[in-house]
């Protein structure tokens, strides 16, 4: 399933009574579509989008680089998470499968860390320096669920179980991770959740169809 489109990558000042002034980031031409944005610490930050576009600044926007293409190709990369440093983990995925690539050089080159036929990875979040986790649409009626503890050299799916339901499916970047919980979107009512790093979940019913985003602060959390 695809998201609205982020036409225009913004970066935040806040001040020191807390209000905001948002500036519109200088990108590298062509300009393209971008779906998702990850800011590891105050100055690397990682955006992708269309057409294998991958931008990456380590001055804290100050200048931007394209970074995609290559083993990503022409393909769409939908969610991407850095590791800190120069190491990151992106979605990418084509019409035939889903991809995890992987940058050890601030994307000077891409290697692919995983794959799935007729799969679609929705999102990948970092935990640590060593842990990050993955989602996708089910395939054969289980969703796909990734962990790497080797920094994104690869993943696995083993004991981390959750059985579709239906035909649902779930969003770009409708993931959310902190310490062993997971929290996963879907378009079916349903709010997923683990507590053990994905071995087993439950979820909550809520009155909308379709959870496009889902963030948490301390033990409040949000989706929308």
């Amino acid at each position: 399933m695809k998201n609205l489109p982020l036409i225009l990558l913004l970066a935040a000042l806040c001040s020191e009574i807390y209000s905001q002034q948002w500036i519109q980031q200088v990108l590298p031409a062509p300009v393209r579509p971008l779906y998702s944005v990850n800011a590891v610490d105050a100055n690397v930050v990682w955006t992708c989008g269309e057409l294998g576009t991958v931008l990456y600044t380590s001055n804290g926007g100050a200048n931007w680089f394209s970074v995609g293409g290559g083993a990503l190709g022409n393909n769409t990369a939908y969610s991407i998470a850095g590791f800190g440093g120069s190491t990151a983990i992106c979605a990418v995925n084509n019409a035939q499968y889903g991809y995890i690539f992987r940058t050890s050089n601030a994307g000077l080159n891409w290697t692919l860390a995983y794959s799935q036929q007729n799969g679609f990875i929705n999102a990948v979040k970092v935990l640590s320096s060593s842990i990050a986790y993955a989602s996708g649409n089910p395939v054969a009626g289980r969703w796909l669920i990734l962990r790497t503890t080797n920094g994104g050299i690869t993943f696995d799916t083993t004991s981390r179980r959750l059985v579709q339901s239906g035909g649902e499916m779930g969003w770009p970047n409708s993931m959310e991770v902190n310490g062993s919980n997971i929290w996963l979107g879907s378009n079916n009512f349903r709010i997923y959740r683990s507590t053990n790093g994905g071995i087993t979940w439950s979820f909550a019913t809520i009155i909308s169809q379709n959870t496009y985003a889902i963030t948490f602060n301390g033990t409040n959390g949000y989706a929308v």
